[in-house]
């Protein structure tokens, strides 16, 4: 016969159970990631009796952690990409604030340069404005120079948050395999340590807020995490470690690696997500990007500043020296190089310089190059020299090459680091031209020349006097184009047409007007060029010329595609971040609608099991009376 005291104690039992439960939530209410707990109740195998069924109480069949597995993995991955967007957008911003400030950003000191040079040319002959355009210079320098320091000081930055953030990895992954191994010993086939599973659940959302994982549930009810293509972080209680090591291709800078029983991997290239990612992702885009546009505009301000100024004369009757100096092209050999050749590269065309990075990898008997902004290959050879390849020429040297052997080069990544004047007095400021050209006071007819224009300075005959003579001689309009020191002719019977050019010695010359026989008009050395202020013209004018891009850029555009990348890269990820931080917001409200503790919830099940507690109290007091009556008849 069903036994009322066993019924009634199995109701008290589970009961407690569901208060004691109750109370645990609402205990927990503040704590991070936990999961409401609920009791599983089922009624007794009844005990026949006669033709009847009779209940024998109830039984405590689990206390479960209510929670759905499909919205804690949206929170993870959300995390995951809030992260990632927070940290790229936080170094993207500073990288903007830099490049675009109104005072800070080149722009302002590279005005300020070539107003100097508009001065110079309206008075050449004076000291002061010769004195002003080297401290603009000196500014200049300075201005370049702290643009390409505080990104190099950013990458630090980004490397000295990698190390940080690896640490933290370790630590979080090492503590995931504790407790992976404490919930393997604690779980059954029907019930896990619910709060175990609560405290991991949370660590994994740390770790995504790192990097992006994929979370692998075993029979056991512990967890393998998973990152980049597929590698083992966590297994059940075995934690692999991240190191941060030189990297392969550019020795230079960090790479993160994998450590595991089988050895090291390089995951730099396949990790994604989390704070990792967003690092990783801002100093391969838009910094090393920046960076390479940056020392770009560097090199070409140096390149054809110091191309006109060595074609002018100074003070002292010399041709200019160089003005700017900038740095030059890094060639990186891969650490792992087998072989002993080395390679170097120089721009030899600023006009066709890139702001990608190249490989050179040796292979089949030659190199190959690639862009590895579209990875194109661009040019290939033997050696030892392969030349006009986006503007470079390169060089091999050293000893014999090993198949496999590759060398990473970045063309301008340096171009404003190097940066520095090299003119230091005054009177060495090139501001004129080194030939003149002046008309004969006997000529009878309109003949002039407009302009005149450098071809090549360094031809041997540059500097030689040279007449452009209608002789009487020759037929009718033609004119002789004669060396006076030697009287040789250099071009003879030349047939004249009004704004036709004459090119001679390294020099070009446009002749204009209706000449008469006999007139002349004479090419030769610009000495005592004090008042001169050609060359300083035509540097100024660079200001406005378009020389970068296949000479479709001038410096101020070239500089403001830096600008806008940065600016259009930054307001992209603020908007993905906006999104992404919505998506998660909405995926945590979600998960507290299901896993949360609602205190209006729990009080009305506190207040129902306390009845239901009280009212099997009393089936028991009312079982100890019948048990004693029973007694007491016997």
């Amino acid at each position: 016969m069903p036994d009322i005291i066993s019924t009634s104690i199995s109701g008290l039992r589970a009961f407690q159970t569901a208060l004691a439960t109750t109370s645990h939530n609402i205990s927990n209410i503040g704590t991070e990631g936990y999961s409401r707990q609920v009791v599983e109740l089922s009624a007794r195998t009844p005990l026949g009796v006669g033709d009847f069924q009779i209940g024998q109480g109830v039984d405590l069949q689990n206390i479960e952690r209510v929670i759905d597995s499909f919205v804690t993995g949206n929170i993870r991955d959300f995390t995951s990409e809030v992260s990632r967007l927070e940290i790229f957008n936080d170094f993207a911003s500073r990288v903007e604030n830099l490049i675009a400030d109104d005072q800070g950003s080149l722009m302002p000191s590279l005005d300020n340069f070539f107003n100097a040079l508009n001065d110079l040319a309206n008075d050449p002959s004076s000291n002061a404005p010769r004195v002003a355009l080297l401290s603009a210079a000196e500014v200049l320098e300075q201005r370049i120079i702290s643009l390409g320091n505080e990104m190099q000081q950013i990458e630090q930055e980004v490397d000295e948050r990698l190390t940080f953030e690896i640490n933290e990895i370790n630590a979080i992954s090492t503590e995931l395999g504790r407790i992976n191994e404490t919930i393997s010993k604690l779980s059954s086939a029907v019930s896990q340590p619910s709060d175990l599973l609560d405290k991991r659940e949370v660590l994994l959302k740390k770790l995504a807020e790192k990097i992006t994982v994929t979370v692998v549930e075993q029979n056991d009810g512990t967890l393998n995490v998973l990152v980049g293509t597929g590698q083992l972080l966590v297994a059940g209680p075995l934690a692999q470690q991240f190191t941060l090591g030189q990297d392969q291709i550019q020795p230079d800078r960090m790479s993160v690696s994998l450590q595991s029983q089988g050895g090291s991997v390089d995951v730099t290239n396949t990790i994604s997500g989390g704070t990792i990612g967003g690092l990783l992702d801002f100093r391969g885009g838009l910094l090393d990007s920046s960076q390479n546009r940056l020392g770009r505009v560097a090199i070409a301000i140096a390149d054809t500043i110091n191309s006109q100024h060595q074609q002018g004369y100074d003070l002292n009757g010399n041709f200019g020296g160089t003005f700017f100096n900038s740095g030059t092209p890094q060639v990186l050999p891969r650490t792992t190089n087998a072989g002993a050749a080395v390679v170097s590269a120089a721009i030899s065309d600023i006009t066709a310089v890139t702001v990608s990075d190249y490989s050179v990898t040796f292979g089949g008997g030659v190199y190959t190059i690639v862009r590895l902004s579209d990875n194109v290959t661009v040019g290939a050879g033997a050696g030892p020299a392969i030349n006009n390849i986006d503007g470079m020429d390169f060089t091999i040297g050293g000893g014999a090459p090993v198949a496999g052997d590759s060398f990473y080069v970045r063309p301008t990544r340096n171009g404003a680091l190097g940066f520095n004047t090299q003119i230091t007095q005054p009177n060495l400021i090139a501001a004129a031209y080194p030939i003149r050209t002046s008309t004969s006071f006997s000529n009878i007819g309109s003949l002039d020349i407009s302009s005149s224009s450098i071809v090549d300075v360094t031809n041997a005959n540059f500097l030689d006097t040279v007449d452009i003579i209608f002789d009487p001689a020759n037929p009718a309009g033609t004119f002789d184009v004669v060396d006076r020191a030697t009287t040789a002719v250099l071009q003879n019977n030349v047939a004249y047409t009004d704004g036709m050019t004459v090119t001679q010695n390294g020099w070009t010359v446009r002749l204009n007007g209706i000449p008469q026989v006999g007139d002349t008009v004479t090419i030769e050395e610009n000495i005592g060029a004090s008042l001169d202020n050609r060359n300083a013209l035509a540097m100024a004018g660079l200001q406005t010329q378009a020389i970068l891009d296949n000479n479709t850029a001038s410096y101020q555009l070239a500089y403001s595609s830096l600008v806008s990348e940065a600016g259009a890269i930054n307001q992209q990820a603020s908007i993905n971040l906006e999104v992404e931080q919505s998506l998660l917001t909405n995926a945590i409200a979600e998960r507290e609608s299901i896993s949360g503790v609602n205190l209006d919830e729990e009080a009305a099940n506190l207040i129902k099991f306390q009845q239901a507690f009280q009212a099997m109290s009393r089936v028991v007091q009312s079982a100890n009376t019948i048990f004693d009556s029973l007694l007491a008849a016997v």
